[in-house]
């Protein structure tokens, strides 16, 4: 009784969610685009039925885990940090210098609050608002907590969609009734399992609720600010176009079947593209020139000074000290000498890393057999392979495909 004509039955199908409450079928027609109808229905997940390739999947998703969710350094530290730079700069490009100072107060505070839950063992703070929401109990006279009810109840905590058969509910139901029979070392592991899931969830949303934050102060609205919060930092559980269909589905398939983390990337990829649509200025200062600005010139120095400072080496040996790190760590990370041969490193987003690399070929090339390049460790920083060759290389990053940087898997192409 929808008063309206399709041209087959798939169409029709791909507008369709079909919702069942206490045995009875709901059909809900979402009208318009049919990419929200497709995410819910399950039309979008790629149809794989080679036990094979199920295998295969179920290895990847588990590998994928013991890498982020159930890896306490990612988890933890990594992660949260690739968030807040990815925040910061998307904020800045986006909304300007003083929405960029105010998420990163927001941040601070959130950061605060999360110590305070961590010093309280989960009794305090921010584990102790998402406490409070689950149970429905916030207390909506504090101003941190209707604005964390908001954020939630809009979406703005990171989730996902799964659209299972009955048999799959079954079979997850059936689970359960197991882990019940286990062995208490079983149920200790799982129990684990679940309580870095459960920091991990904590460490993700930080930068997002901060975002969240920032722009509700500045008067935007709820949607608004929601928004913001997804779109400026990456969303793993994002999904394309790689169900399979047609040759941009088959090839987006191919490439998330052969390499673990594509969804990042190309999402990492696509912010850049469309910051650079939108504010080609502004992208070109915070992304494409400032991270170069900072490896060739700002941290070399900057660990020159750390190292005078926390050690008593000779002037050669403090010179060198940031140029005979790895170039694979150098590049990837901000690296700062924490004195005794001990470095602290943080991590950089994907859409950063390229074109901190490149800031550093670039003043090894031009710069390190000069004298002010030896006086600030420049020349330790070159490579023996050619700029050109390592310019294409460090873009490659950018790419799911990033096979050739640092030795990713072929080496010396240019012979």
């Amino acid at each position: 009784n929808l008063n309206k004509a399709f041209e087959n039955k798939k169409s029709l199908e791909e507008h369709i969610v079909r919702v069942y409450e206490n045995g009875q079928v709901h059909v809900l027609y979402l009208n318009g685009n049919p990419r929200a109808a497709q995410s819910l229905n399950g039309t979008l997940k790629t149809n794989e039925k080679n036990v094979i390739i199920k295998a295969f999947r179920k290895l990847q998703r588990a590998i994928s885990q013991m890498m982020t969710s159930l890896n306490p350094t990612f988890a933890l530290v990594a992660n949260p940090m690739r968030d807040y730079q990815t925040a910061l700069m998307n904020t800045l490009i986006n909304d300007g210098v003083l929405a960029g100072g105010k998420f990163m107060l927001e941040h601070l505070r959130s950061f605060l609050n999360l110590g305070w839950s961590v010093m309280t063992f989960g009794k305090g703070g921010y584990a102790r608002m998402f406490k409070l929401y689950e149970k429905g109990k916030l207390d909506m006279s504090k101003e941190e907590h209707r604005l964390f009810k908001e954020f939630a109840d809009n979406g703005g905590i990171t989730g996902f969609i799964e659209s299972s058969a009955i048999e799959d509910y079954k079979s997850m139901m059936d689970g359960m009734l197991r882990t019940k029979t286990w062995p208490t070392i079983t149920r200790f592991l799982d129990k684990s399992s679940e309580f870095l899931s459960t920091g991990n969830t904590l460490m993700e949303n930080m930068a997002r609720f901060a975002t969240y934050k920032a722009a509700r102060k500045r008067g935007l609205s709820i949607q608004k600010s929601v928004k913001r919060a997804k779109d400026y930092s990456l969303n793993f559980n994002q999904r394309g176009l790689a169900n399979g269909e047609g040759v941009i589905g088959s090839l987006a398939w191919l490439f998330n079947f052969c390499y673990l983390f594509v969804n990042p990337t190309m999402l990492a990829f696509g912010m850049m593209v469309n910051n650079f649509k939108n504010h080609p200025a502004k992208t070109t200062f915070y992304q494409f020139a400032v991270p170069p600005m900072m490896a060739s010139m700002i941290v070399p120095v900057l660990n020159i000074i750390l190292a005078s400072l926390l050690d008593d080496d000779d002037d050669d040996d403090i010179r060198d000290i940031y140029g005979t790190m790895p170039e694979w760590k150098r590049r990837n990370n901000i690296c700062l000498y924490a004195g005794n041969g001990h470095w602290v490193t943080i991590p950089l987003p994907i859409e950063l890393r390229a074109f901190y690399g490149i800031g550093e070929t670039l003043v090894s090339e031009l710069w390190g057999d000069t004298e002010i390049g030896k006086t600030f460790g420049w020349d330790k920083m070159k490579s023996d392979r050619p700029a050109e060759w390592q310019i294409f290389d460090l873009l490659m990053t950018l790419t799911p495909t990033s096979i050739v940087y640092s030795g990713g898997g072929i080496e010396d192409l240019e012979d």
